[in-house]
């Protein structure tokens, strides 16, 4: 039977220590983290879904800038994209004022609604009290306080959903503490105590001979047309509050005109222009063998000339 080595022997034959085993292993680990964090660093990031806003942004902005850098375009490509950009900036817009309006609702929602409670029960109670009402003068009474109940109904319903709501029943102490007015604040919470106690009446009977802000008069005009006519009202954009102006087009940069290019001339062209221009000229200086045909008729001339010459005088 063989005998067991000693650990010494173990670690001078090249085996890791449990130490320098763990010191690579956390070192592993650190590279590994290190890989990581570089692959997410050079992760691509997700491209927005065509038809979504971020797109029809992004789209609008590229169409924007080509036709702003002034770049030569087809006629029908530039109109197709000057169609398109509109259609664009339409859907954006369409968008935000959805957003804003939906953050408006949300804001003034509760107010609203309880006010618009407040204002039905008191409008049922007059009118409950008309019905039972002999005397004149109390009629007349109830029926201008059942009128005032019915359009702060039509108030709390109707009012413009773009715009900032103003309260039929602001609590004054919250008010006057605002103001920063002694004198209103110890008023208002005199008056609050007094509301505290059990015989108090309804706030919406308390306000009902109260001023109303200046949306109320408008409604009021508006309430016996219908509630189309309210829902109109409801519904419209106000120049504060509705949708932004559109961005003008951008305009189609003027085309400088450009100095006409010399067109530069075929050069087998320009050789056969001289030729023909060398055929023209009479004056060209001839060649050798040329001089040598002219020297050999030029005696033979000057001969028939003398000829000539003798015979006329004889």
């Amino acid at each position: 039977m063989g005998t067991k080595r000693a650990h010494s022997e173990v670690i001078s034959e090249g085996a890791i220590p449990d130490d320098a085993y763990e010191q690579q292993q956390q070192s592993g680990s650190e590279d590994g983290e290190h890989e990581n964090k570089r692959f997410k660093a050079t992760k691509k990031k997700s491209r927005a879904k065509e038809g979504t806003t971020n797109w029809n942004k992004t789209r609008a902005r590229n169409i924007r800038r080509l036709l702003q850098s002034g770049k030569e375009l087809p006629a029908t490509k530039r109109n197709e994209l000057e169609q398109e950009l509109d259609a664009l900036q339409e859907r954006v817009e369409e968008h935000d004022f959805r957003k804003r309006r939906g953050d408006m609702i949300q804001k003034y929602h509760m107010v609203r609604f309880f006010e618009r409670k407040k204002a039905e029960r008191l409008l049922k109670q007059l009118r409950k009290k008309l019905q039972q009402s002999e005397d004149p003068e109390e009629q007349k009474r109830l029926e201008a306080e059942a009128h005032v109940a019915e359009v702060d109904v039509a108030y709390a319903r109707f009012f413009p959903l773009m715009e900032r709501y103003e309260s039929l029943y602001p609590n004054k102490d919250k008010n006057a503490k605002e103001e920063g007015d002694e004198d209103k604040v110890e008023e208002a919470e005199a008056e609050a105590e007094a509301d505290a106690k059990p015989s108090k009446q309804p706030k919406a009977l308390q306000f009902l001979h109260a001023e109303r802000p200046k949306m109320w008069a408008t409604i009021e005009k508006v309430l016996p047309e219908g509630e189309v006519a309210l829902y109109r009202l409801r519904d419209r954009k106000s120049p504060t509050d509705g949708p932004a102006k559109r961005q003008q087009r951008p305009q189609r940069p003027v085309q400088q005109t450009r100095p006409q290019r010399v067109k530069e001339e075929d050069p087998w062209v320009a050789r056969s222009k001289k030729t023909w221009e060398k055929k023209k000229d009479s004056k060209q200086p001839m060649n050798r063998r040329e001089r040598r045909a002219a020297e050999r008729k030029a005696p033979a001339a000057k001969v028939a000339e003398e000829d000539d010459d003798a015979g006329f005088f004889e």
